[in-house]
């Protein structure tokens, strides 16, 4: 067992503010995220998207993204291992339109569509 105890909430006189201070600081809307300071000066909303932050140095972002797959064992492991558990392995279609002829030849042209796709062999296809 360890003698681990959380430390107590701040009071007053740690703070410098009263519990009056608090109410009136929470009544007024003035909360210290929202109040000007030193400390804030820099920070502001961005107004752009996550694609627009990106689009600039997106063709940089993907060369480097490709290089390290290709030359970094690790990462492409990895990114293997993420897709495998996204997306799954062995994908195979078992049509189901009702019409059994249709079924045979969607089932054929899926097995020709493998062979052309997974020329190296190299997915569960």
């Amino acid at each position: 067992m360890s003698d681990f105890k959380p430390a107590p909430p701040p009071c007053h006189s740690e703070t410098g503010y009263s519990f009056e201070d608090g109410l009136r600081l929470a009544r007024s809307g003035a909360y210290a995220a929202g109040r000007g300071s030193s400390k804030l000066a820099g920070w502001g909303n961005r107004a752009f998207s996550p694609f627009e932050e990106l689009s600039g140095d997106l063709p940089l972002l993907v060369s480097r993204a490709q290089s390290g797959y290709r030359n970094n064992h690790w990462l492409s492991r990895v990114i293997d291992i993420k897709v495998t558990q996204e997306i799954g392995t062995g994908i195979v279609p078992h049509p189901a339109t009702g019409n059994t002829e249709l079924d045979i030849a969607l089932s054929e042209l899926w097995l020709d569509f493998v062979d052309y796709s997974d020329y190296s062999k190299v997915s569960n296809m």
